[in-house]
């Protein structure tokens, strides 16, 4: 009996396992290199970005972005155009961020329109702490949430924004944060656009440079729900 329950709850887990992978189409582990590992969509380094140690202290298991000129280019294929979709990313900071500052974590878009996750302390919005923002097709501003305190340094963070056709969420170290309805279910992303980890794609806002180590990128092409969060 005791057997059956045990294979039971293996089961359950690898079903819940699988649905987790299911849509994953980008995921760059950023151990040492911008290589992606689902499809081979590699990315470019560009600046100062440089291996350094992950959240368990291996070597070379994570990126460090130096905050000036660091940043890594990603194919936009299959990434842009999304309208429901889930990023998920780990990092910690290395120095705090000064006053009056946004970084870019995660930007696809362009100069008018993206799809961003981002850290500010007061920012060209005003925000603090963590954040996520969606651009629409139809609209000038973006519907914009995040988590109102500032992060501490050197400790690592788990985010993971949400994008459906009716709303966004963010969660962080897999804890709801906030959510709100979207202005259109059509996610804007601008003409010519690119994606970057560590800074701004566009021009619109600054370049919004990153300072701190990054690992673990994750794009899925669906919304994950709660439970596979």
């Amino acid at each position: 009996m005791k057997i059956k329950l045990l294979f039971f709850i293996l089961f359950l887990f690898s079903i819940q396992f699988l649905q987790a992978q299911s849509g994953l189409i980008r995921h760059y582990q950023l151990n040492g290199n911008a290589n992606e590992s689902i499809s081979g969509i590699n990315g470019t380094i560009n600046g100062g970005v440089i291996a350094c140690s992950d959240e368990s202290s291996t070597a070379s298991s994570a990126m460090e972005f130096n905050g000036t000129d660091a940043f890594i280019d990603i194919p936009i294929s299959g990434i842009v155009n999304l309208n429901e979709y889930t990023y998920s990313i780990c990092l910690k900071l290395t120095d705090p961020i000064p006053s009056s500052t946004a970084w870019s974590i995660l930007s696809i878009g362009n100069s008018n329109k993206d799809q961003v996750v981002y850290l500010s302390n007061g920012g060209p919005s005003g925000q603090n702490g963590f954040g996520f923002g969606s651009y629409n097709i139809s609209s000038i501003s973006a519907d914009d949430i995040y988590k109102r305190t500032l992060p501490s340094v050197d400790q690592w963070y788990h985010l993971t924004a949400v994008r459906t056709k009716k709303s966004i969420k963010l969660f962080i170290d897999d804890i709801y944060i906030d959510s709100m309805d979207v202005t259109d279910s059509i996610a804007g992303y601008d003409s010519s656009p690119m994606a970057r980890i560590g800074s701004r794609s566009g021009t619109s806002w600054g370049v919004q440079f990153f300072k701190g180590h990054i690992e673990d990128l994750k794009i899925f092409n669906r919304a994950l729900n709660f439970d596979e969060i």
